[in-house]
């Protein structure tokens, strides 16, 4: 390894002396035995990791006592009684830090991100702003000789030591696109926020636009008065766990005019949702894959929740819409369209979801067919069989 590079450490917040722990990121990485991949930060061997708590200066501890409202000098006594006390800088004042300032105002929110650049963005824009070395570094979990869980996450001590108070903690972790990185980050959230809870935290999540991956991307970019509205708009640990079961992330984004109607869906893909605005070609590529299936002797399904509409995607997928099965020769043979209103028994022609295991299945304007199902007084009559009907079919 070469031995020029760039060391960061801070300050150890549980005796305000300067942190001998840290990070070094050297000019020529070695290569990891395992993966061979170049190691761009290396940490002090069999050591416990710490926090990024950053020396301050102090026109930064100014500009955070303002944002908050809390002066960050102290008085210092005189000998005389009459005289005013003297006001002198915390920095200059033996064993106080700023971080020690910071410890005793919970009122002050703490911000954490992952690496200390980041940190150090987020405190020249004003914000009390702390790093962990990894998501996943704020709490500490014993494992035994095997590697096997045997005890509680805790937080680590230097994370626990701004728990009192009732302060609130934000998370500013990246916001990053890949898909299985996303579902780490939000793990690491929700992990660490729990224990934070635990300790009498108020938790939320700072979020913004891929686009910028880290918050000091972001703040580079877009400024500090961007930065003021993202924290603005932050939200609870709670909000934070139920948009995760409501929002999806998409395993491909397109940007172009129209969906590329060479695009190829997996074969392992089982469910597959398509989001974009109207004149993108959506129904283009739907009649394209609907004619590979056909063209496979796979039957199609078409759902939707308007009879008009129904007609019209019939004529334009090549298939024919319910009420014209008895005039068609070959009749549901190749599949047809029509309302989720008739997925039942009783319908005219009768519906059995046995009939079309491994079909495939279209939805159109899913949401509105998700809505219709389970509200219109058209389905009122036979809504708890045509529910059934519909969980079968898509088993």
């Amino acid at each position: 390894m070469s031995n020029q590079g760039w060391w960061c450490g801070g300050v150890n917040i549980l005796s305000g002396e300067p942190s001998k722990w840290g990070c070094y990121k050297p000019d020529k990485p070695r290569l990891s035995q395992e993966k061979l991949k170049p190691i761009k930060y290396e940490h002090p061997a069999k050591t416990p990791t710490e926090i990024f708590a950053l020396r301050v200066p102090d026109h930064i501890w100014q500009a955070i006592g303002d944002r908050y409202g809390i002066a960050p000098y102290c008085p210092l006594p005189t000998k005389d009684p009459g005289t005013p006390p003297l006001i002198s800088n915390l920095s200059d004042t033996p064993g106080v830090t700023f971080w020690a300032w910071v410890l005793d105002n919970p009122s002050i929110p703490l911000l954490i991100t992952e690496g200390a650049k980041k940190a150090g963005s987020l405190l020249s824009a004003g914000y009390a702003a702390i790093a962990l070395p990894g998501i996943y570094s704020g709490f500490r979990q014993q494992k035994d000789s095997w590697g096997n869980v045997i005890g509680l996450p805790y937080l680590i001590p230097q994370l626990e030591a701004f728990c009192g108070g009732g302060r609130e903690v934000v998370f500013c972790f990246d916001q990053d696109s890949k898909p299985s990185t996303i579902k780490n980050v939000r793990r690491a959230i929700e992990k660490t926020g729990k224990l934070l809870t635990y300790k009498g935290c108020k938790v939320s999540v700072a979020r913004w636009s891929d686009y910028w991956k880290g918050i000091d991307d972001y703040i580079f970019s877009q400024g500090v008065e961007a930065l003021d509205r993202v924290y603005q708009e932050r939200i609870s640990l709670d909000q934070y766990k139920i948009e995760n079961f409501s929002a999806i992330t998409p395993d491909l984004k397109i940007n172009e005019r129209y969906i590329p109607q060479s695009l190829e869906i997996p074969e392992s893909a089982k469910i597959i949702g398509i989001k974009a605005p109207k004149g993108t070609g959506k129904t283009e590529f739907i009649a394209t894959k609907i004619k590979e299936a056909k063209a496979r002797g796979q039957k199609v399904l078409v759902l939707t929740h308007r009879v008009q509409l129904g007609r019209e995607l019939s004529r334009r997928f090549g298939i024919n819409y319910r009420s014209e099965l008895v005039k068609s020769g070959d009749g549901s043979l190749l599949g047809y369209c029509l309302c989720v209103d008739s997925l039942h028994g009783k319908a005219n022609p009768k519906f059995n979801p046995n009939d079309w295991e491994n079909a495939t299945i279209i939805i159109d304007e899913c949401e509105q067919v998700f809505l219709h199902l389970l509200n219109s007084p058209t389905c009122q009559k036979h809504r708890v069989k045509i529910i059934d009907t519909f969980g079968e079919l898509l088993r």
